[in-house]
């Protein structure tokens, strides 16, 4: 018995398409058609028989016939065994074609750099996509992930790789910055800092697998903020303040009736995000 060319099924309202292969009989990943009525879906799929299944991004369409040798290639890989000489072989196929030349800069790329780069508003790749789709990505936001990369994640990856980090140290990362105290706001808005970046380097093809993908956030109780006493304020005052400016806003009396939007300025010169501070 002769299968379909392909089959619909519904996720939602949207029509998705999962093409045969009429060889194996096995089935191509579904795909959206992006059409809510089941007709124009249909039409959609009989369009990509002719002209070729679209590719995300910028990449051209890839026509049907290659899409299923991909697809036996992969079934091929998976189950047969292979020597480490053919392996081997295949790998160094795949070089002279060019084709495994981002995972070689991921194996050099400094992480740190790497993340640190990812949210430099005025050279990031990341940055400059968004805002030419039309979305929102502001100065201040990627000022606040940069603090966060240097105040927490250096700390704990310092000197390793892109292609290097694995799911188990992310989890080691996090897990860490429980055992320190670190509130959950803290530690989940850190995390999110390097999930993004290490999304956009698996989008990018530059690491196989993104290893921070589906791990959870946290949950724990809000803080509750005080004011320094006495003793804490003595301490605060007598450490060496690199920045006069941060000094000398800490010493600005509490007295006016107006909310005040400051930068959060430490000790040591590091600046944090800003924040509002209500007089009252």
């Amino acid at each position: 018995m002769s299968r379909k060319p392909f089959y619909l099924s519904r996720r939602g309202n949207i029509w998705y398409a999962r093409i045969v292969d009429p060889k194996t009989g096995k089935e191509l990943s579904a795909i959206s058609t992006a059409q809510s009525d089941r007709d124009l879906a249909v039409m959609t799929v009989s369009r990509w028989l002719v002209e070729g299944i679209p590719q995300t991004g910028f990449k051209p369409k890839r026509i049907v016939s290659e899409a299923l040798s991909i697809s036996r290639l992969f079934t091929i890989v998976q189950d047969i065994d292979l020597t480490n000489e053919e392996a081997e072989r295949i790998m160094t196929i795949l070089k002279l074609r060019g084709l495994l030349e981002k995972i070689r800069i991921a194996e050099k790329r400094d992480f740190i750099t790497y993340l640190l780069d990812f949210y430099d508003y005025d050279t990031s790749p990341y940055v400059r996509e968004k805002l030419a789709h039309g979305q929102s990505i502001g100065r201040t936001h990627c000022k606040d992930c940069r603090f966060r990369i240097k105040g927490y994640w250096k700390k704990h990856f310092d000197g390793r790789t892109l292609a290097s980090i694995s799911r188990e140290d992310i989890r080691e990362f996090s897990l860490a910055m429980v055992a320190k105290g670190y509130a959950a706001s803290t530690i989940n808005k850190t995390m999110i800092a390097g999930k993004v970046a290490l999304a956009w380097a698996q989008r990018e093809e530059y690491i196989h697998t993104n290893p921070a993908e589906k791990l959870a956030n946290f949950v724990g109780e809000v803080k509750k903020r005080g004011i320094l006493n006495d003793d804490e304020t003595t301490t605060l005052f007598q450490q060496e303040w690199k920045d006069e400016r941060s000094y000398l806003v800490d010493m600005i009396p509490v007295s006016s009736s107006q909310n005040a939007v400051f930068d959060v300025l430490y000790p040591d010169g590091d600046r944090g995000p800003a924040v509002t501070v209500v007089f009252l």
